[in-house]
């Protein structure tokens, strides 16, 4: 599975983070601005359309896929992306 970036353009992002609590219950962390980190099976564009996000049905956000990361964050977002990367 690959981990993906979510991050919603839209300030109503209530519908997003609905979809996103239903089809990936276990598999997403909400960032401290809104933004997700979620681990799913398929392509961005899989994903958009999952989340509803293309249509445009659950709002705006854009998807990136995670090739490699760094920074500094708490732990327990290093540890969430740990338990769940590759």
């Amino acid at each position: 599975m690959t981990l993906f970036v979510i991050i919603p353009t839209d300030p109503n992002v209530i519908d997003v983070e609905a979809e996103i609590a239903k089809l990936l219950p276990n598999d997403s962390y909400r960032l401290p601005q809104g933004e997700w980190i979620v681990r799913y099976s398929g392509t961005t564009q899989e994903l958009s359309n999952a989340l509803l996000i293309t249509d445009g049905t659950s709002g705006n956000a854009v998807i990136f896929a995670i090739s490699a990361y760094f920074g500094r964050a708490p732990t327990n977002i290093w540890e969430w992306i740990k338990t769940r990367w590759g």
